[in-house]
């Protein structure tokens, strides 16, 4: 028994000595991870068989506790990411580690979790596009998110350090100075760097080779130096002296001008000398040709760069050719001979007309014959004509002939004009010409055959400002004036926008009403009810009965009836508003009338492209007007105006007709449309015997026929208060008027119409985009304190009216290039006889309206400008800026 005791002891020993100890372990939560910078995270452990007495440390990077770069965590495993991500990948590593506690603490087990810092940091740079002019400044501003504002910003020019002196140099403050030479390429690109520093260390000084972000600007270097050479051609005689002055805008600083007289630098003694100052003086013997004095501006530092230049042609002469007569002084359009008398001529005179060149038939030294042929585009128009002699003894002289029609005038050019302003978007000369010869009622026969403008299919899926370009091409250019203008003006009556309704819908609207201008009023009405503009702009697309305690859209019941036909009060024939026996206004319509008319127009929806009428609402337009959907048409009765009654149960079409030939019937249309028109045409404040007649015709064509619109114009245009001769008649230009008025006057082509539409905008019209259903502007605005309406002053501001000058001096001084190219040949010609120039400015664009005083004023002022183009441009300008033109009277 002994024995076994002790065998037993020794097994448990043995047992003992080779049992397996579990160790202790760490599991750090959670396993993976991605912040955004700043952002912080909670991490968790889970410990087994670890010792009462222990400790858990926290590790970033190794680094206990981590720091600013890598990230910080707390004891309590609480970790903060830094404020920007620390690597290219943004990995780091936190880890945890299980200690022992006391003497001879120990660790015990650790874990890890990798942790992704998204790199969040954006660098954005203001503008993204910009026109610098060599050697001006601009500064760039940067916008830094997600990152700390601190970091630093890095500028490159064209992939240069902060740039050079060749592309511009950039600060790190972001302000681009551009060179003051050109560079082969003149577009350049900015780019900024947001770089994230080192770990070593802060500051420029210690950045790693990383970027956070980057973005880039476009520098569209332009050479804006402009120089004008003062005084322009001019004699001189041998051995005279002429000051220049060179006038120089936009150049950079430090800029200088090299003076040269027929590309000799500084001149010579047979062209004559000039010094760096620009004395110029001519040469004592007449050289074969004239000499050019010539400037050019040059940047600083440099030879061969020249930024802009101008010339002058000094001509030197002894004596001077004269022209004492010219005969005939008027032609017809088709051949013609001019017969120029006087003293000088010789057999190597030469001639221009309107700057292009013609041979002159050399007769005697007393005179010379030109043969030409005057088209019908010049009726109206003063030809120029320029004799000059060669050198030696060169010397010019002008003479003018001017182009009518055959046939003694039957009205004058104060009446033509005032009329065609009325009817059409300007007068041309020759269209002054021809109706000063045809009168008014032949005139208006000739338009209404005209055959219609066209807008094409393409523009239907093009964007809005496509049509409006068109449009005004249609006004600038095509012969049916009238037909254009009454479209123009139905178009602020029975109003769309832009704003709301895209071109596919826009271009049938504007083909309705240069299809309807000379129509009937009711189609017109039916027409642009259904077109889907319409539809979509006041709400009777897809506009359903009323179900379920819900009711038809009114939208369009109310506008056609107060905006587009009768107006919010009853009127009499003569548009005075009716009043009941206590003196209030008796209304038009009652609410009730409205829900009426909104029950009719339901059930309308866009065509589906397909023959018969669609079984369901569409939504989307596929061209065509609106078609009918009649389970969606409100089928009850309706009572309308004057007692009418729709039956029940009829078909969406027969409601619309009869509901629209309701409103055409009524009385107050005549007058109410009628005095619109004559607004827009002619007067705001017509007489209301003015607006009887044209009601009277408005209901009566003189044949039975009601609102035929082409005899409604016919009166309007032909009536005898349409002569303005009342002290409150006529009526303030509108935008569009304005441009196309002063172009048309110019006969200058235009290439480029958008940017004109762009113009009308910031005199307060945008074309084909009305501000609301009420138009442009109200027929019924006043000026604060006035007893008479004046429409379009609404949209006359300061800041409009100072547009409408500014396109005048825009388009005068050339600013448009080759988009509009006005003839300045024949107006500059017409400069060397100041009162010639005045006279056909005169009857031009003021129909010969313009007072002594203005006269007065304005020919001063051309008389003290310099030079035959500058004269031109300010008599063009002080008048067409001036009341006398912009108030149509």
């Amino acid at each position: 028994m002994r024995h076994l005791t002790w065998a037993l002891t020794l097994l448990a020993a043995a047992h003992a000595a080779f049992a397996v100890t579990t160790a202790p372990g760490i599991e750090l939560k959670p396993g993976s991870a991605t912040l955004d910078p700043d952002k912080t995270l909670q991490f968790t452990v889970a410990l087994s068989n670890a010792p009462t007495a222990k400790e858990v440390r926290y590790f970033v990077n190794s680094v206990r506790g981590g720091n600013n770069t890598y990230g910080t965590i707390t004891p309590a495993g609480l970790y903060d990411a830094p404020s920007v991500q620390p690597t290219a990948e943004g990995k780091v590593t936190v880890s945890a580690e299980l200690w022992s506690t006391g003497n001879g603490a120990k660790k015990l087990a650790s874990d890890a979790t990798l942790v992704t810092i998204r790199n969040t940091a954006k660098l954005s740079i203001t503008p993204s596009y910009k026109d610098v002019g060599l050697g001006a400044s601009f500064t760039f501003e940067k916008e830094i998110t997600g990152a700390p504002p601190s970091l630093f910003v890095r500028w490159y020019v064209n992939n240069l350090p902060n740039g050079n002196a060749a592309v511009g140099t950039i600060t790190n403050a972001g302000v681009y100075k551009a060179p003051m030479s050109p560079p082969s390429n003149m577009k350049v690109t900015l780019r900024a760097d947001l770089l994230a520093p080192s770990s070593s260390g802060s500051g420029t000084g210690a950045l790693a080779a990383r970027v956070l972000s980057t973005d880039t600007s476009t520098i569209q270097l332009k050479n804006m130096a402009s120089l004008v050479l003062e005084p322009g051609n001019l004699t001189l005689a041998p051995g005279g002296k002429q000051q220049f002055t060179a006038k120089v805008t936009g150049a950079p600083t430090g800029y200088r001008l090299r003076w040269s007289v027929s590309n000799v630098v500084g001149g010579n003694a047979s062209v004559g000398v000039i010094t760096t100052a620009g004395l110029y003086t001519a040469p004592t013997s007449i050289p074969s040709n004239s000499p050019v004095v010539k400037v050019e501006v040059l940047p600083p530092g440099t030879v061969n760069t020249v930024l802009d230049s101008d010339t002058t042609t000094v001509a030197i002469k002894y004596a001077h050719l004269s022209i004492t007569s010219a005969s005939p002084g008027t032609v017809a359009p088709g051949a013609y001979t001019l017969v120029l008398r006087g003293a000088g001529f010789r057999s190597t005179t030469t001639a221009t007309r309107d700057g292009v060149a013609v041979t002159p038939q050399y007769i005697s030294d007393s005179e010379i014959r030109i043969p030409g042929a005057a088209t019908t585009a010049e009726l109206g128009s003063i030809l120029a004509f320029k004799i000059s002699n060669p050198s030696p003894n060169s010397s010019s002289a002008y003479a003018y002939l001017r182009v009518r029609s055959g046939g003694a005038p039957v009205m004058t050019n104060t009446e033509a004009h005032r009329f065609l302003r009325q009817a059409t978007w300007g007068p041309r000369p020759q269209d002054l010409d021809h109706l000063m010869r045809v009168g008014k009622t032949a005139w208006l026969n000739e338009q209404f055959a005209l055959p219609s403008s066209t807008i094409p299919e393409e523009l239907l899926s093009k964007s809005l400002e496509y049509t409006q370009e068109h449009y005004l091409k249609l006004a600038l250019e095509n012969n049916d004036q009238l037909r254009l203008r009454v479209a123009w003006t139905l178009h602020k009556i029975w109003v769309i926008s832009g704003f709301d309704v895209e071109a596919r819908q826009y271009v049938p609207y504007l083909r309705i009403l240069l299809n309807r201008a000379f129509g009937n009023y009711f189609d017109l009405m039916k027409d642009v009810t259904l077109n889907s503009g319409m539809g979509e702009y006041l709400d009777m697309l897809n506009n359903k009965k009323g179900e379920a305690g819900a009711m038809p859209n009114e939208n369009y019941a109310r506008e056609i009836n107060q905006l587009f036909t009768l107006g919010l009060y009853r009127l009499t024939p003569e548009g005075a508003v009716q009043t009941d026996t206590q003196g209030n206004p008796l209304l038009t319509y009652t609410q009730e009338d409205i829900i009426e008319f909104a029950r009719v127009f339901t059930g309308w929806t866009y065509s589906d492209g397909k023959a018969g009428a669609p079984t369901q609402l569409q939504y989307y337009d596929k061209g065509g007007p609106m078609e009918p959907v009649q389970r969606y048409h409100d089928v009850g009765e309706k009572r309308l105006f004057n007692g009418a009654i729709l039956p029940p149960n009829q078909p969406a079409e027969v409601d619309l007709d009869a509901a629209l030939r309701n409103i055409f019937e009524h009385p107050n249309l005549g007058p109410f449309v009628g005095k619109q028109l004559i607004q827009q045409l002619v007067t705001s404040n017509p007489s209301e015997a003015y607006v009887r007649r044209i009601s009277a015709v408005f209901d009566n064509n003189g044949q039975g026929v009601r609102g035929d619109l082409k005899a409604v114009v016919r009166a309007i245009l032909l009536d005898p208060e349409a002569s303005l001769a009342g002290p409150n008649d006529g009526k303030l230009m509108e935008p569009a008027l304005y441009v196309t008025n002063i172009v048309r006057a110019l006969k200058a082509p235009v290439t480029d119409t958008p940017f004109l539409a762009d113009f009308t905008s910031d005199m307060g019209q945008r074309m084909f985009y009305p501000p609301s259903v009420f138009s442009y502007y109200s027929p019924s605005f006043r000026i604060a304190g006035g007893a008479q309406v004046a429409p379009e002053f609404q949209i006359y501001t300061s800041v409009t009216s100072t547009a409408r000058v500014n396109f005048a001096a825009q388009l005068l001084s050339g600013e448009f290039g080759g988009n509009v190219k006005v003839p300045w040949s024949n107006l500059t010609a017409l400069a060397r006889d100041p009162d010639m120039l005045m006279d056909y400015v005169n009857e031009v664009f003021l129909g010969s309206r313009m007072s002594p005083e203005m006269r007065t004023a304005i020919l001063q002022a051309v008389l003290a400008s310099s030079g035959d183009k500058e004269k031109a441009q300010t008599a063009l300008y002080l008048t067409i800026a001036s009341p006398q033109f912009q108030v149509e009277r």
